[in-house]
Formats: C-alpha cells, structure tokens, sequence
C-alpha cells in the first residue's frame, strides 16, 4: 500500500461490474457496459487536475488564446484517458470511455462498447 503514495501514475480497482443490454426497443446491435471505481494516488489525481478546464473564455485577451488553452486541456486529457484505459485494459476503438470523478480521489470509468465487437 505505501507504493500506492509514489510520485507516479498508479491505480486502485475498487470494484467494477457490468451488463449486456439487448433490449430491441433501442434498436441496433446489444452494447455492453463496464464500471469500474478507481482511487487514484496523489500523483495520478494532480495529473487529471492539469488536465480540466478551469479557466474561461474572459480569462483571454483573443479567441486564438483560448482556443490553444482549450487544445492543450484536450490533449492533456487525452493522454489521460489513455492511460486509464491502458490500466483497465481497454481498446478505446471498441467504444467509448467516460472518466469521472466521484468524491476526492475515486472515480468512476464506464466503457460501452457494441457487443458485437468485443467478440
């Protein structure tokens, strides 16, 4: 547990579960969901924190400031994503990924993806 404190990105999976709804009334192919609840260390929560816009569009002089504010956010989160992602195993081709924070460090992941492709 004392490795879960150092200066890089690391992980908990607390718990995670999912679903398969095939319900017709939705129309198209069954997707599946997976939720999974992360704790994130101290390094991991700082780094999503650099990675939200916090900032807004009155904070800048001209729309190509924000914009490149904006971009480097995207970016940032990006490469966050990917990283949980990779940590959960996940191909972000499959489907999507939502990453959100529930209180303090835990967070919540949920990967839906068409059941067809996971096969």
């Amino acid at each position: 547990m004392d490795d879960f404190f150092k200066d890089s990105f690391m992980l908990q999976l607390i718990s995670s579960g999912e679903y398969v709804n095939d319900d017709p009334g939705h129309g198209g192919d069954p997707y599946t969901v997976r939720v999974f609840v992360l704790r994130l260390n101290p390094f991991t929560l700082n780094e999503w924190w650099k990675s939200q816009v916090i900032n807004h569009r009155n904070t800048y002089s001209t729309e190509e400031e924000w914009e490149a504010y904006q971009d480097e956010k995207r970016k940032l989160q990006v490469a966050f994503k990917e990283k949980i992602a990779n940590f959960l195993k996940i191909d972000l081709s499959l489907g999507s990924l939502c990453i959100t924070q529930a209180v303090s460090e835990a967070f919540t992941a949920v990967h839906i993806f068409t059941t067809a492709s996971s096969a």
